[in-house]
């Protein structure tokens, strides 16, 4: 299943920092009726009904603008994150300024991201030159982001979320420390798995509680109260290829809902803080992080089913099942049943036994691979 269901149209993909105004998979963005004109209309000629369309409203629905407008929300987003004097914070899609606005105030220094010329300008015009806020104009899937250590703390579109995703979590210079994003309540549950209950590594999320939830919504008794962050071997998300790959030097949790009221315009879905730490010691020497995902994609990707069939070239049963036994997954256990514990140990065991072997596989998030008969390999997921 896709964790972007609210599909924006492919032009409105810089849009960041407002959801998508509908969560029906396969959607059009609510700008389908056409790119904007040169004078700032609909291509198709306006609103349904032949009423004139503002700019403002053709932006909305352009670049997907829905603006947390919650300040209590904002305040605790804020809280939850942990952001605070001299550090350097991204906000990603910063629109109205509401999320910059409370960063600043608490002594972070805030490159603001923003796509839309309009806001970009009124943004520029309400900080200034002087304020400790940076305001790039630009789209956040092409604008490169700080060569220092950094925080995301952000409102993101729903509609390109994984490639939001993408950008941070593949970035092999390890800057990013961790970040606050506010996605869809679907896509948190996704990656950062239900508290609480079982997972493929045989244990349980233990429900901790830690930072990064806005107070008084469902979830949570305060600020950050996250859930999710289970230990090291934690199979959240669901055992996802993107989950199996990024996990390793990143954990993932989450915070409690925010009910739709909160935006202007009101989304159609629930939203939720997606917090993304960067590990103390990652689960994999970042050396090796290409051969890791390669490995792991090869694995996911496969036309035989089962993690033992798609490694049987490169490892022994003997140690497979044995590994199988510490990792509490079963020996004919699918790609998805694994908790990342249990994937680095599998690809130390490679390393060791088979050092020079690099597994072929696709690059991640290409085209996936086809199983035998044209059809997709059962058991397997590449979001």
């Amino acid at each position: 299943m896709r964790d972007d269901p609210a599909v924006v149209p492919r032009r409105a993909s810089g849009g960041d920092g407002r959801h998508a105004p509908s969560p029906r998979r396969g959607a059009r963005g609510s700008g389908a009726g056409g790119s904007p004109g040169a004078g700032g209309s609909p291509g198709a000629g306006g609103s349904p009904g032949g009423e004139p369309v503002s700019g403002r409203a053709v932006r909305r629905k352009v670049f997907s603008q829905n603006f947390l407008i919650d300040r209590q929300v904002i305040e605790a987003l804020a809280d939850g994150s942990g952001a605070g004097e001299g550090d350097l914070v991204v906000d990603i899609g910063a629109g109205n300024g509401l999320i910059t606005e409370v960063l600043k105030r608490r002594g972070a220094r805030v490159v603001a991201i923003e796509r839309d010329t309009a806001l970009a300008r009124r943004l520029r015009s309400k900080f200034g030159q002087r304020s400790g806020v940076t305001v790039i104009e630009g789209d956040v899937l092409t604008t490169p982001f700080p060569r220092e250590p950094f925080r995301v703390v952000a409102n993101i579109p729903f509609g390109i979320t994984t490639k939001i995703l993408r950008r941070l979590l593949s970035q092999e210079d390890g800057m990013l420390l961790r970040a606050d994003l506010i996605v869809q309540a679907e896509v948190a549950r996704k990656r950062a798995g239900p508290a609480g209950e079982p997972r493929a590594d045989g244990g349980r999320g233990d429900g901790a509680r830690g930072r990064g939830t806005p107070a008084g919504t469902r979830g949570g008794g305060g600020p950050g109260a996250a859930r999710g962050a289970g230990g090291p071997g934690a199979a959240r998300g669901g055992g996802t290829l993107l989950n199996a790959t990024w996990e390793p030097w990143f954990e993932f949790s989450m915070g409690a809902r925010i009910p739709p009221a909160a935006f202007r315009p009101r989304p159609r879905v629930d939203a939720a803080v997606l917090v993304v730490r960067r590990r103390g010691e990652p689960l994999v020497d970042p050396a090796l992080r290409r051969d890791y995902e390669a490995f792991v994609t090869a694995a996911f990707g496969a036309a035989r089913p089962t993690v033992a069939s798609a490694v049987s070239g490169m490892i022994g049963r003997a140690r497979f099942a044995e590994l199988a036994r510490q990792h509490g997954f079963a020996v004919d256990a699918l790609p998805g049943h694994l908790g990342t514990g249990a994937w680095a140990a599998l690809f130390r065991a490679v390393r060791v036994s088979r050092p020079a072997r690099r597994p072929a596989a696709r690059p991640l998030g290409g085209p996936r691979a086809r199983g035998r008969r044209g059809s997709s390999p059962a058991g397997r997921t590449a979001s």
